[in-house]
């Protein structure tokens, strides 16, 4: 099964009728050009080639501005490449045979959960010059966090799917957080958007009902 955003279509009813590569995230038996993960999971990256050619794979960190660059010669047909994200944050993947861009995909990497922390409040834990904010909800599970327009965190970044996420953001600055949910066709049904100005060292609590 492939996925198109909220749209699902067999693999059988899909034909690819140009001479660009293709790159999609597997997970079971369906195929996306985008996926949800944590770091240091693999992800595993169905990549087609229509012929036989030159590819250059371009990952590309959002978060961090970094790009990391691959060369294959391969022959025509599908390979499996594994992808193990050392960070957290967006990342985009994206395919370019014989010079000619094809398809690209995008991960969202959540960071690994947090057991150090004896509380979601422990001020001990900010980082020097850090803001740290603490989501909880009784209502909303399985929501995703963007700062800024960008993918920041979720409810299960901590292993435990609660309505409770906390993570750290830079301090002195103002910052949109946007807590989101998704349906399992992956339309928004819940969206909260706040805007606020971090202090240094402070600790944040953002309830929603």
């Amino acid at each position: 099964m492939l996925q198109f955003g909220s749209d699902h279509l067999n693999f059988s009813e899909y034909v690819s009728g140009s001479f660009l590569s293709e790159l999609w995230v597997r997970t079971g038996v369906r195929w996306s050009r985008y996926e949800r993960t944590v770091q240091g999971v693999d992800a595993d990256i169905i990549l087609h080639m229509p012929k036989d050619g030159n590819l250059d794979v371009y990952l590309i960190s959002y978060a961090r501005g970094s790009t990391n660059h691959w060369n294959f010669k391969l022959l025509r047909g599908y390979y499996l490449l594994r992808l193990t994200p050392g960070g957290d944050g967006r990342l985009f993947m994206i395919a370019a045979l014989d010079n000619q861009p094809g398809s690209a995909l995008m991960l969202d990497v959540s960071p690994l959960p947090d057991v150090s922390s004896n509380s979601p409040l422990d001020v001990g834990t900010i980082q020097i010059g850090k803001a740290k904010v603490t989501i909880k909800s009784q209502r909303i599970k399985g929501y995703d966090v963007y700062v800024d327009g960008v993918f920041y965190s979720s409810d299960i970044s901590d292993g435990v799917l609660d309505g409770v996420t906390s993570f750290t953001i830079g301090a002195g600055q103002t910052h949109t957080i946007i807590v989101s949910q998704r349906d399992i066709q992956g339309n928004i049904i819940n969206k909260n958007e706040h805007t606020k100005s971090f202090k240094r060292d402070t600790a944040y609590t953002l309830l929603i009902n």
